[in-house]
């Protein structure tokens, strides 16, 4: 039980990490397209 909580632990920093480099990403691509 301990390593599944630990493993979806991790899956979810893995997605959290991924959703704000997306964001990051889009972010940076904005303000080259408005230059």
């Amino acid at each position: 039980l301990a390593f599944l909580s630990v493993f979806a632990g991790l899956i979810l920093d893995s997605v959290a990490r991924g959703r704000k480099e997306a964001k990051l990403l889009a972010y940076l691509s904005y303000r080259s397209v408005q230059r």
